[in-house]
């Protein structure tokens, strides 16, 4: 039978369920949840074959910082295929279908997720881009400071005030979702399914659960470490509460052991991600992109970067017509650019990823023999691309 790569139907929402209620362990009101705000049939791609859906994930968009860019993005989530049908490759073949997709229809050059199995992602492609720190809470009490306590019923005054903070909170990271008011509405929603609470002072907030196992922290920001450790132990009153995790560094609270990676992205399009980036500050200079991809061909071509006086210019090396995904990318022959072997540099998409992300170094990627080229070619990508540090804390 012959394998058809789509986009969802209106009225296959059921048979979606199914799968995912087949693939997940969620309980039922969490995916009564989840596909109530928001499973969309045009973000959801299928494998089918012989009219029964075989597989299918989901692409929800998101915008997120990189590099001071706002860039339209989605998470991936809910990859799934049912039990007799997996070993065929399906998940391979819809992640390249769904990566297609995603530059050439939706506009989306970068997608991320939080793995369920990180060595099959890590082989197609994705890289971590953050940490998650598990941190102990004070044992000292914090100097009290006024706070409030209220249910997830949060009204709109006090979503702008969570907005607000959230956003100073961002402003030294990299790596954040933007989040819009649709987002906050999906986090409290979240919180009020799980019977949550918030507490806030003037300069710090904090969503969290409370069940048989103890306290669960589900979101926070702050701009006070102070004000956000009163509140910790305000919450560790109320039940089991004697560590946390988070994305940051905390460098006035305990550690408890080593930061462990957990998020994943991946470079879908890397002329238009490069194209999109400011380099106003970076001094002038070349490179040659030469990029192993083991989803997305376009992504292999070797590509000309080109900044002069802050702006750049992307060039595919071929000597006919481009037809690669992304924005419209012109050519250049092989033998119009001086000293080639000398700013070129080879890496594989995860490494690069990696490398926008900030999450690892030139030299990290060097020392891991995952990135090759003249030490001065590499030196000037070390300058654009510089290690960063890294947030989020919305996992779908």
């Amino acid at each position: 039978m012959v394998l058809c790569f789509r986009t969802a139907h209106q009225e296959e929402k059921n048979k979606i369920i199914e799968l995912w209620q087949h693939c997940f362990a969620d309980p039922p009101a969490f995916a009564d949840w989840y596909f109530t705000n928001y499973y969309q049939p045009q973000n959801t791609m299928i494998v089918e074959e012989n009219g029964q859906i075989l597989s299918a994930l989901q692409l929800i968009p998101y915008t997120i910082l990189l590099r001071g860019k706002p860039f339209s993005i989605n998470y991936l989530v809910g990859m799934g295929t049912w039990e007799y049908a997996r070993n065929r490759g399906l998940a391979k073949q819809l992640l390249t279908y769904s990566l297609a997709k995603m530059v050439t229809d939706r506009k989306e050059y970068y997608t991320m997720l939080l793995p369920a199995i990180p060595p099959f992602y890590a082989k197609m492609g994705w890289a971590y881009g953050y940490d998650l720190q598990q941190y102990a809470v004070p044992a000292n009490p914090a100097p009290p400071v006024p706070y409030q306590k209220m249910t997830a019923a949060a009204g709109k005054k006090e979503i702008v005030f969570f907005a607000d903070l959230y956003r100073q909170f961002c402003a030294s990271y990299h790596g954040y979702t933007i989040r819009d008011n649709r987002n906050w509405q999906a986090i409290l929603q979240d919180l009020s399914l799980e019977n949550g609470h918030i507490l806030f002072s003037a300069k710090a907030y904090l969503f969290y659960t409370k069940k048989e196992g103890g306290i669960t922290i589900t979101d926070c920001a702050f701009t006070s470490q102070t004000e956000f450790a009163f509140l910790l132990q305000k919450a560790k009153e109320e039940g089991s509460l004697s560590s946390f995790s988070s994305a940051i560094a905390l460098p006035q609270l305990p550690t408890l052991e080593k930061p462990q990676p957990f998020m994943m992205g991946r470079v879908a399009s890397v002329p238009f991600v490069l194209q999109s980036l400011s380099y106003a500050h970076h001094e002038n200079g070349q490179i040659i992109w030469r990029i192993k991809d083991p989803l997305c061909p376009q992504n292999e071509q070797p590509y000309w970067m080109d900044i002069q006086y802050g702006k750049v210019q992307i060039k595919v090396i071929k000597n006919q017509a481009c037809h690669c995904l992304g924005p419209t990318v012109t050519t250049i022959a092989e033998n119009a650019i001086p000293l080639r072997e000398q700013i070129t540099i080879d890496t594989d998409i995860a490494s690069f990823t990696a490398l926008l992300l900030g999450y690892r170094s030139i030299q990290q990627l060097q020392q891991e023999g995952k990135i090759k080229g003249e030490k001065s070619v590499l030196a000037y990508a070390g300058q654009l691309f510089p290690p960063c540090q890294n947030y989020i804390h919305d996992y779908f």
